[in-house]
């Protein structure tokens, strides 16, 4: 592995333009260049229990984040759009043996794996994160979830992820809910990044939950998708209540499906327990 001085914002300028590439504005790309920054989030991904001898990285960019976990002597599955990074990654910074690239959209080649990592991370295109999150506990990774996931992501969409019984409690904080502890430990400015964004960033931690929990983690895939499908519909008019929100699906038994929950007609849904949301979300395909 190459030393790269990942602070220099001129280095990695003379390094794109020496290779022929420059940064891609569609694909969110950003790079963090402070480097206590960088070894905070590499310490929060590396101290997992769980984890073991390899990590998956999400947008490797450059490989600043990598390369903290290269010196640690963790083996590193990166999925990168970029092929121009692709190469830089392969040829000027790591060896084969270092990393596995994985290229393409991480959307699709994701999910294409037939293994499931115990820890995944990464500093996500905020263009993606949102989706890219839900799909994975929607649609699982070789049918299983990461034990640990930690993703830089952009301050508002981090913390909402962590809202519970909120006006900001989001149909992503709920599926999130149902499979991981999320906290926000670290605040991260946009002069930490080159170029600066518009906007601040913030870590996300998302640890599984075990089965001894107070919430439930162990949906089947089935069931997560129906949990998915069933529970998006009532955040869509968060300031509506949920019967109305039923009302407008069309579900004529919805007075009597509530109160055989004993939810209340005019409760909304930032009102509602988990447990409220999940038997709701199954009793309305009955």
């Amino acid at each position: 592995m190459v030393d790269f001085d990942y602070s220099n914002a001129q280095l990695i300028k003379d390094l794109l333009y020496k290779n022929g590439f420059s940064m891609q504005k569609k694909f969110g790309q950003n790079f963090l260049i402070n480097i206590s920054t960088i070894q905070k989030i590499s310490d929060f991904a590396t101290n997992s229990k769980d984890i073991d001898a390899e990590i998956w990285e999400i947008g490797p960019g450059l490989g600043a984040l990598t390369a903290t976990f290269v010196k640690k002597g963790f083996k590193v599955k990166a999925f990168e759009i970029d092929k121009g990074f692709v190469q830089i990654l392969k040829n000027k910074i790591f060896t084969n043996n270092e990393i596995e690239i994985v290229e393409g959209d991480v959307l699709k080649t994701l999910f294409l794996e037939k293994s499931a990592p115990k820890v995944l991370a990464g500093n996500l295109p905020y263009n993606i994160s949102s989706v890219l999150i839900g799909s994975i506990i929607e649609r699982k990774i070789a049918g299983m979830l990461p034990e640990r996931m930690v993703f830089l992501l952009q301050k508002e969409v981090a913390e909402r992820l962590v809202v519970k019984n909120d006006k900001d409690y989001s149909h992503l904080s709920f599926i999130v809910s149902l499979f991981y502890k999320a906290s926000v430990p670290l605040k991260v400015g946009r002069g930490s990044f080159f170029p600066s964004p518009n906007v601040d960033s913030a870590l996300i931690v998302l640890d599984k939950l075990k089965k001894s929990d107070e919430n439930k983690s162990n949906f089947s895939t089935l069931e997560t998708k129906t949990l998915v499908e069933n529970s998006r519909p009532l955040f869509v008019q968060k300031r509506k209540t949920i019967f109305n929100n039923l009302k407008s699906q069309n579900i004529q038994n919805a007075k009597e499906l509530l109160n055989s929950l004993a939810i209340s007609e005019n409760a909304r849904i930032g009102e509602l327990s988990q447990k409220q949301i999940i038997d709701l979300s199954f009793a309305i395909i009955k």
